[in-house]
């Protein structure tokens, strides 16, 4: 086997690790389970790394029983996710469902691993990328329904969401995470494709975490994170190409640091003009730079919830917030009419920005 497919589990954790570092400033619920979702990933990667050059006669199947674990946490943890997206509380009877329905699947799988012959694993087969197993019948049905009801639970709830806390285009990445799961499907059927469902997970969690991440700061753990998020782009790139190209290594090499660099100073780029990006004429309101960051938010047309979710701070605190807000902007201005501060903010805001 090529030394490149097993690698390629190992550069995704390097992404895991990106995005996870990407949202260490944040406290809010979502970011501490997104984090949680995150190491479950790279959990499964490195599993997932070490069944492709394990022997199926010694510790492939051990290395596989890991990579279950995390898997089959995995999908529910980020179906949790997406119903806090959607505006909704976790405690309903659907993610009860799910979590009871991961809970059986992981008990079933501990039973068949200590059992002398297992009833969930068919046979191992060879590939030119390393070992896998094939499921059986029973296993397929049982794995398919979890993965079905977690994603199908996730975007009715997206599409249905009751006060989204997060704009339409993060639907899309979100359904490709789904996606992304099928990626592992051909190779445990038997289908000689590598599983590049963990992989494409990954990347999607860094696309989703840039999205999501509006409060970026000059942190160290900002910085380390474009640094990672791009090495591991160039790595994807070089492994990838050696694959493609075993007769042409020097090639590969270049292209993939090409596309690092390529990545890491257009990331750089963008993360100056964010933070450039000031709203015209707010200097001479003395606000805080907390004060700031709402104010380009609601200029942005996010709402009071969207704001505190992408903040991380509590209703209570955005309340202050917003309070200080209006006794430094609005409230000295003349009457538009308008009753509601907030959305008197919001024209203060863009009749800033003509």
């Amino acid at each position: 086997m090529a030394w490149y497919w097993a690698s390629l589990p190992l550069v995704a954790v390097l992404a895991n690790i990106a995005a996870f570092l990407s949202s260490l400033q944040d406290r809010d619920s979502f970011s501490r389970g997104f984090r949680v979702l995150l190491v479950l990933l790279a959990g499964g990667n490195l599993s997932l790394a070490a069944v492709l050059i394990s022997d199926p006669a010694s510790n492939a199947p051990l290395a596989f029983h890991v990579f279950r674990h995390f898997a089959f946490l995995a999908a529910p943890t980020l179906a949790s996710l997406v119903r806090i997206l959607s505006g909704r509380t976790l405690d309903g009877w659907m993610t009860r469902i799910i979590a009871a329905f991961s809970f059986l699947l992981i008990v079933m799988i501990e039973i068949d691993f200590f059992s002398e012959r297992s009833l969930l694993i068919d046979r191992w087969a060879s590939h030119e990328w390393g070992t896998f197993p094939v499921l059986a019948i029973r296993a397929r049905i049982l794995v398919g329904s979890l993965f079905l009801l977690c994603a199908g639970s996730s975007i009715y709830w997206l599409v249905n969401a009751k006060e989204s806390l997060v704009r339409k285009p993060v639907t899309f990445p979100i359904t490709l995470w789904w996606l992304a799961f099928v990626g592992n499907f051909p190779a445990l059927l038997g289908v000689g494709l590598y599983p590049v469902g963990m992989i494409f997970e990954t990347i999607v969690s860094v696309l989703i975490a840039a999205t999501l991440r509006k409060n970026s700061a000059n942190h160290w753990s900002q910085k380390a994170s474009e640094i990672m998020a791009c090495s591991s782009l160039s790595l994807t790139i070089g492994v990838l190409l050696s694959a493609l190209m075993p007769e042409n290594h020097f090639k590969a090499i270049a292209v993939s640091l090409a596309a690092g660099i390529a990545a890491f100073l257009g990331t750089d780029r963008l993360r100056s003009k964010q933070i450039e990006k000031k709203i015209p004429g707010l200097a001479s309101y003395q606000l805080t730079r907390q004060e700031e960051r709402i104010c380009e938010l609601v200029a942005e047309g996010y709402t009071r919830a969207q704001i505190g979710f992408f903040l991380g701070i509590a209703d209570g605190t955005l309340r202050n917030h917003l309070v200080h807000l209006y006794a430094k902007t609005v409230d000295r201005e003349k009457e538009s009419g308008v009753r509601d501060k907030f959305q008197r903010l919001t024209l203060f805001l863009l009749n800033l920005q003509k």
